[in-house]
């Protein structure tokens, strides 16, 4: 939360139900509560609580914990950086201040996956327009070989899906099983994403590593369901 949020909520709260009287009472306090809160800094910042900053928005104890020298690198037992935090929630602020004081842009975690992977499954545009920017690749695979794309397609972010296809990203890259974005998209219905993916030239006839198409894929999963609920509707005893 920076200050000019900080001055939009006092003046939302001008608005509120509870009228002019009660807020001119408690505007004072709440500012300088408000004011507290976001311009704190601890005398010391260890790794994890400059970790949990970066999560969290604090510009000011990132800041701290930099300038005293701390290590912008600094991973959690996921080996998920600060650039990976802040590149999930969207806070371009922080992202900016690790990556000026060295922060390696595509560095992995455990599983592979980059900055780029973590703003792609935050749903953060500008957060991956940043980081495109500074010239993060969007071509690193992550452990189950899924690419930025496919991240995206999953987690619905439509947004940063066409961003990353504007950019160059391959609509029909596989992943470990062989799946495609499209394979993807279709399978858990991603109706704008199929969409999207079919505006770009994604191909409908690609197969993964079952011999299936998107389409055979979706009917597979669709006669999956239908033997299992049919399944269960005749060993259900009656009531």
């Amino acid at each position: 939360m920076g200050l000019h949020s900080v001055e939009e909520l006092v003046r939302s709260d001008n608005n509120s139900q509870y009228g002019t009287k009660k807020t001119h009472f408690f505007q004072p306090q709440l500012l300088n509560v408000l004011l507290f809160a976001y311009t704190f800094q601890p005398e010391y910042v260890d790794e994890q609580l400059f970790l949990t900053a970066a999560m969290e928005n604090k510009v000011p104890v990132v800041e701290k914990y930099l300038t005293d020298g701390g290590n912008p690198n600094a991973a959690d037992h996921f080996q998920r950086t600060a650039l990976h935090k802040a590149s999930f929630k969207g806070h371009v602020d922080v992202m900016k201040r690790l990556l000026e004081a060295g922060a390696a842009i595509d560095k992995k975690d455990k599983l592979e996956a980059t900055a780029v992977h973590w703003a792609c499954r935050g749903g953060s545009l500008p957060a991956l327009q940043l980081l495109l920017d500074q010239g993060a690749k969007f071509t690193y695979r992550d452990k189950l070989h899924s690419t930025p794309l496919h991240v995206a397609v999953r987690t619905g972010h439509c947004e940063c899906a066409e961003h990353l296809i504007h950019c160059g990203a391959d609509v029909n890259a596989k992943d470990r099983d062989g799946d495609t974005p499209m394979h993807d998209a279709v399978r858990i219905n991603r109706f704008k994403m199929i969409r999207l993916l079919m505006m770009y030239g994604a191909s409908l006839n690609t197969k993964n590593c079952d011999g299936k198409t998107p389409m055979e894929t979706l009917y597979s999963w669709q006669n999956g369901a239908k033997s299992l609920m049919c399944n269960f509707s005749q060993e259900k005893p009656n009531q």
